[in-house]
């Protein structure tokens, strides 16, 4: 029960109510309340009573509308933390690195396609013989390719009918480099008929207890091919990040600067096999025919956008086509994350979030990143104001799957 006092003007006896604030306060009204800005070590949160064991939290969550990542973290477009090693590591985790751009195209194009070589998925361009080749043309094949196992076709090419396949096994067996490959090839082969998922796939080849999977299509015909290697790495990686035909998800940057967007290189990395492209800029003006343009030359890349510090830029990017968007940092921009520095420029990045996010989600469902997160208490901030995912560079930096770890 509560005391009970008078009203000054009426005497009539009220009761007593306890301060709200003394039991917390929701998001809403600590953002509503006034005209302050709020930073990430502004805001604690109030402990609850957890009705879970933490083993059953899942904290898979979206970064564009169309991809979902079991591990919401993405790994910042800095050369000092995102380049080849850094995202093979984040996609292996759960999480997706975005390569930077602070190189050439040809060399950010070269980081993107080692990711995606890493596991190899459905393999849509084997290297294929025919049988009247020999042993000696395989042998040239490995040394200057690396390859030791290639199906054989009735033509020699992808698409053709398939016969059987020379693996090195075969190939040892031999001693003469002359011999033809249809002469030592293995014609009793285990295949799968597409359409197959790759996941199903994979469960093939664990039931059959073979090295390589072939893939036909209706009328026997090579389509692909998925290798015992992959699924290795998916039994000691369960959550890794992949896309549809089984190979790491990988995200790449894109200067849209005033006056000179980077188009040239959004298309070579699309091109690449990019399943994400970040634009970003000083302001958001250079991005938004960027986006459209692209979004119409690939619709299966997936724009991420930004910085957005405001609502209204935010609904601008969207407008344009953006399918993700990133939450820019705020005022603390110090060099040491362990003594970040207030400056007159930018917005406190709890407030940012919070306002970004709720009006993001609601109105057009998209999902929002936040940014300068240099902790794991300010990436809990962020999450629970509404961002669904974070990316991280001081955490990352000088770790040892960075360019300098």
């Amino acid at each position: 029960s509560f005391r009970c006092r008078r009203c000054r003007r009426c005497r009539s006896p009220v009761v007593a109510m306890p301060d709200p604030g003394s039991e917390g306060w929701p998001a809403g009204k600590v953002f509503e309340a006034g005209i302050q800005g709020f930073t990430y070590d502004d805001l604690v949160f109030m402990p609850g009573s957890p009705k879970c064991e933490a083993s059953e939290v899942d904290l898979s969550s979206h970064i564009t509308k169309k991809i979902r990542l079991t591990c919401p973290v993405l790994g910042s477009p800095s050369d000092t933390v995102t380049e080849a090693k850094m995202a093979i590591e984040l996609a292996l985790a759960g999480g997706m690195g975005i390569i930077h751009a602070n190189q050439s195209i040809e060399s950010q194009v070269e980081m993107v396609q080692q990711v995606k070589r890493f596991v190899s998925g459905f393999i849509l361009e084997p290297f294929v013989m025919s049988p009247t080749q020999t042993l000696a043309d395989l042998d040239k094949l490995k040394d200057t390719k690396g390859v030791s196992s290639v199906p054989i076709t009735h033509d020699g090419q992808l698409g053709g009918r398939l016969l059987g396949i020379v693996t090195s096994r075969d190939a040892d067996l031999c001693q003469d480099r002359k011999e033809f490959l249809c002469k030592v090839m293995t014609e009793k082969i285990v295949t799968a008929k597409e359409p197959l998922a790759f996941s199903e796939a994979l469960e093939v080849l664990k039931q059959s207890k073979v090295g390589k999977l072939l893939i036909l299509d209706a009328e026997d015909r090579l389509v692909s091919m998925v290798t015992r290697s992959d699924l290795k790495k998916v039994r000691d990686f369960p959550e890794m990040s992949r896309d549809v035909s089984g190979k790491l998800l990988v995200a790449a940057a894109v200067p849209a600067r005033e006056g000179q967007p980077d188009e040239a290189r959004a298309r070579a990395l699309a091109a690449a096999g990019a399943n994400v492209l970040y634009l970003f800029g000083d302001g958001i003006d250079a991005q938004l025919e960027l986006i459209s343009r692209l979004k119409s030359a690939y619709p299966l890349v997936e724009i991420l956008a930004g910085p957005a510090v405001s609502v209204r830029e935010a609904k601008r990017l969207i407008q344009a086509g953006a399918d993700g968007l990133v939450a820019g940092t705020g005022c603390d921009v110090g060099g040491d994350p362990r003594a970040p520095q207030a400056v007159a420029l930018g917005r406190g990045e709890a407030t940012m979030v919070y306002e970004v996010a709720f009006y993001v989600t609601r109105n057009f469902n998209v999902p929002v990143c936040a940014a300068g997160c240099r902790s794991s208490s300010q990436a809990l901030v962020a999450l629970g104001l509404g961002a669904s995912s974070l990316m991280l560079r001081e955490p990352l930096a000088g770790g040892p799957g960075g360019p300098r770890g």
